[in-house]
């Protein structure tokens, strides 16, 4: 899990552990890596020398979750069964632990809890509502928070979760449509394939001045859908 050197990022958490700190870096970098099985072990490795820590709770509830390589819809029933449980139980436990958790943690914890409603999978159109809902709920966490570089990115995949793979036309490399009269693509949604490489770039560079100059005016304030 620790053995590849996955750079110097992190995200410092509520925790007075710092071997809990340690490995939620490193598994919050596997999962920007798109390693979340990797990301889930160190997460869960965070847990044993802090296991009340509601900010390891919310990462293996994002990690466990879908992402852009791995929807709801590519999930065998089992998978989905396994995973909507998983994830469900740690954002509780994310939730029960949030006291000592900072502003921007909470907020977090209360977004991801509207993509995992149930412990046990549903339909596929309740799957694209708890996408939608959850992206709804990441909008307000960027615009209070429009300097975090974590939320930013967090929140334009939540954008791009719900047209995965339907960004742009290939065809005439216009801006593509949800597809669906009830999942009506919003102009930010349209954009995100932009914001998403800005975003990155901005966790990299760590610059809160590259980030305000460019993904901010790009994914904020949002319109409504």
């Amino acid at each position: 899990m620790d053995r590849f050197n996955l750079g110097a990022y992190g995200r410092p958490i509520s925790t007075r552990s710092a071997q809990t700190q340690r490995w939620f870096d490193i598994g919050l970098n596997w999962c920007y890596g798109f390693n979340h099985e990797e990301g889930i072990k160190c997460f869960k490795q965070a847990l044993e020398s802090d296991p009340g820590c509601a900010m390891v709770h919310w990462g293996i509830a994002y990690a466990a979750g879908p992402f852009y390589n791995l929807t709801w819809k590519e999930h065998g029933d089992a998978e989905a069964n396994s995973a909507t449980r998983r994830c469900f139980e740690h954002v509780q436990l994310a939730r029960a632990n949030a006291a000592h958790a900072s502003p921007v943690e909470r907020r977090l914890i209360e977004a991801l809890a509207h993509r995992f409603q149930k412990p046990h999978r549903v339909t596929p159109q309740e799957f694209e509502q708890w996408d939608d809902a959850y992206a709804a709920e990441m909008r307000p966490v960027y615009v209070s928070f429009p300097d975090d570089h974590d939320v930013m990115a967090l929140f334009v995949e939540a954008l791009m979760m719900r047209t995965v793979r339907r960004l742009w036309d290939l065809k005439t490399g216009a801006s593509g449509q949800s597809g669906s009269p009830t999942r009506p693509a919003s102009r930010s949604i349209r954009r995100s394939s932009t914001c998403i490489s800005i975003c990155w770039k901005c966790l990299i560079c760590r610059s809160a001045a590259c980030a305000r100059r460019t993904c901010s005016a790009r994914c904020a304030p949002m319109p409504a859908t």
